[in-house]
């Protein structure tokens, strides 16, 4: 499933009688299409005889059609699987970003269950920095430093401090349902979604540096990435509200938030 455009050769092998390959191949077609959408299907299915056994008059067969087969596709499938592998590993360290995200944003709701007002909120300053600085790490980016806390520094200062990035935060206190909220509880919502915000601000921005879709030096692009963001998570936050019935619990916003963003990414 993992890798579906890599092409597949079925090899039947032990295939004695001729006779079956038809009924033989035709299984193998059903197996795979009840998966196909997943898996692919093969490139070929080979009924093979490597060696003929003694005294029967049944000779060895296949292995010709094998090489060949293998030999016109090879470079092609050279070329698919490094594609695939590379894909593949960018999935992980996706993957592995977002679970550090969702855990730091648990973590600043617990934080900002203290009343702050957002202007006070540079108490989340030191976490939001571990937060992106363990993101870099994932996509081996730590190893050049200045370039990794310029790119955190920008981060930051553009899911918190923009415009676009207070004008978002500003409208998650007036969604219906959340306006009349204790403060304690306005506040972890609120700081749980700057981080939110960040983490996968600071994910998208990571995964196009290790990727080398854009230059490290040029930073303007961070504060559109962060500011789409923003305004992003509080739509899904508002959504997340608008769909739990009036019990507000902060844990469960933050995750049916992050779990609409994975689905909708995978």
């Amino acid at each position: 499933r993992e890798w579906p455009e890599v092409p597949i050769i079925v090899v039947l092998t032990k295939s004695f009688f001729a006779a079956e390959d038809e009924e033989n191949i035709e299984q193998v077609k059903e197996s795979f299409a009840k998966f196909a959408k997943k898996t692919g299907v093969p490139l070929a299915i080979i009924p093979v005889l490597a060696v003929a056994p003694k005294d029967e008059s049944i000779t060895a067969r296949g292995i010709e059609e094998l090489v060949r087969v293998t030999v016109d596709n090879i470079d092609h499938a050279v070329q698919i699987s490094e594609d695939a592998v590379t894909k593949y590993d960018i999935k992980l360290k996706k993957r592995r970003a977002q679970m550090t995200t969702f855990a730091a944003a648990t973590s600043a709701a617990v934080v900002g269950a203290v009343p702050i007002s957002f202007p006070d909120a540079v108490i989340l300053t030191p976490l939001e920095t571990g937060l992106i600085t363990r993101i870099a790490k994932i996509y081996d980016l730590d190893k050049n430093e200045d370039s990794t806390k310029k790119i955190i520094t920008r981060i930051i200062e553009a899911g918190t401090v923009s415009v676009v990035a207070k004008q978002a935060i500003n409208q998650l206190k007036l969604i219906p349902g959340l306006a009349n909220l204790a403060a304690d509880v306005l506040n972890a919502i609120v700081a749980g979604a700057i981080v939110l915000g960040i983490g996968e601000t600071a994910t998208i921005v990571m995964e196009k540096v290790y990727l080398g879709d854009i230059d490290s030096s040029d930073l303007d692009w961070v504060d559109k990435i962060a500011n789409s963001n923003m305004g992003h998570i509080a739509k899904k936050i508002s959504k997340a509200v608008s769909e739990s019935n009036g019990k507000i619990n902060v844990n469960d916003i933050l995750q049916a938030v992050f779990k609409d963003k994975d689905n909708k990414k995978d």
